[in-house]
């Protein structure tokens, strides 16, 4: 029980495919209930402009955005170095 008031420490949320049709509700809700949010997503800079925005709201909201890739096991050890949960929103 915390004393003095609600000082409950937020997971730190990795959503992985977290620009994805479903990834995107999960980062969307994990940052707006404060949790600190990192989504990794395929790329950075996207072509896409509806998916740029996306991105931008993101960082907007105070999530950190990580370029990485599911079969780059580098990107992958980088991404779950400093969270709490790991959440996979990936499909084919």
């Amino acid at each position: 029980m915390a004393s003095g008031g609600d000082e409950t420490k937020k997971s730190r949320i990795l959503v992985v495919g977290g620009a994805g049709y479903i990834g995107r509700h999960v980062v969307a809700a994990s940052a707006r209930l404060g949790h600190p949010t990192t989504a990794l997503v395929k790329d950075l800079a996207p072509s896409d402009l509806a998916k740029g925005q996306l991105l931008q709201s993101f960082r907007d909201a105070g999530v950190i955005l990580l370029q990485g890739d599911l079969y780059d096991h580098a990107s992958l050890l980088h991404a779950v170095r400093h969270v709490d949960v790991v959440i996979s929103a990936l499909c084919e």
